[in-house]
C-alpha cells in the first residue's frame, strides 16, 4: 500500500539547531570567512554609539553585542536568540558588568512579541540568509513594528550576485556549500539565498549607507522615517 504524502506545512520557526554549533561557531566561521564576517557587524558601529536603546535580533554567541556595548557605555540591547547555548555562550563572553545590561528573550526572531516602536536601532546579521520569502517578510514586520521613527536598522547579509562572471560564481558555491553542509546541520528553513532588501524598501526604510566587502557581503544601514 502506497504511503501518503504528509502534507503538513514546512514551518520556518522551528528550533534551528544553532545550539549543535553554538561553541564551535566562531571557528567555523574563522575557517570558512577569516575575520571578513566580523568586519561587517562592526561597519556601522560609530552611526549606532549615540543610541540608548538597541534590539539584537539573532545575535548568536555574543561578539557583535560585546563590542556595542564596550564602544556604547549608555546603551541598553534587548537580544532575541531562539537557541539557549548561544545565549549562554555570549553571557559567558560578557560577564556579569556588560550582562546587567542586556535583556534576553529566548524566542523565534518571526513571533517574538516586542513593544511597539520601543528601539532607535535594529541589528540583524547574517540574519536573513536563514529564512525563505516567507520567513524574511515576517523578519522585516518584527524589526519594522519594534523601530521607532527615525530609528536606525543595520542589516549585514551575504551576496549571491556580482559584478563579474567570476565573482557571481564563486559567490554561489560558496553559498551552496554553506547551505548544505551548515543548513543541514543547523536545520533553517532556506537552502539559498534571496534577496530581501526590496521587503525593506516596500516596508518603507531608506538606504542611508551601503558597505562592500569584496562583493561577497554588504553592510547596510536603513532609516525609518520620522512620523512626521
Amino acid at each position: 500500500m502506497k504511503k501518503r504524502a504528509s502534507t503538513a506545512p514546512r514551518l520556518e520557526n522551528r528550533h534551528p539547531g544553532f545550539d549543535r554549533v553554538a561553541r564551535a561557531y566562531p571557528g567555523l566561521e574563522f575557517i570558512g570567512y577569516g575575520r571578513r564576517l566580523e568586519a561587517g557587524r562592526l561597519a556601522f558601529l560609530d552611526k549606532l554609539r549615540p543610541c540608548r536603546n538597541l534590539l539584537l535580533l539573532g545575535e548568536g554567541n555574543g561578539r557583535f553585542l560585546k563590542n556595542l556595548l564596550l564602544a556604547n557605555p549608555d546603551c541598553a540591547a534587548t537580544v532575541v536568540e531562539i537557541s539557549p547555548r548561544m545565549i549562554a555562550c555570549a553571557r559567558a563572553a560578557l560577564g556579569p558588568e556588560l550582562s546587567s545590561r542586556v535583556q534576553w528573550i529566548e524566542a523565534s526572531v518571526l513571533d517574538v512579541k516586542l513593544p511597539r516602536a520601543a528601539f532607535d536601532a535594529v541589528v540583524t546579521h547574517y540574519l536573513f540568509d536563514l529564512f525563505e520569502p516567507q520567513g524574511q517578510a515576517r523578519l522585516v514586520a518584527t524589526g519594522l513594528q519594534a523601530l521607532a521613527p527615525g530609528g536606525w536598522w543595520q542589516d549585514t547579509e551575504f551576496l549571491a550576485d556580482g559584478p563579474t562572471r567570476l565573482i557571481r560564481l564563486r559567490n554561489r558555491l560558496r553559498l551552496a556549500l554553506s547551505y548544505r553542509l551548515l543548513g543541514a546541520l543547523c536545520d533553517f528553513p532556506a537552502r539559498r539565498l534571496t534577496d530581501h532588501t526590496p521587503l525593506m524598501r516596500a516596508a518603507g526604510l531608506r538606504l542611508a549607507d551601503e558597505k562592500d566587502f569584496g562583493h561577497h557581503f554588504a553592510a547596510r544601514l536603513w532609516q525609518r522615517p520620522d512620523a512626521g
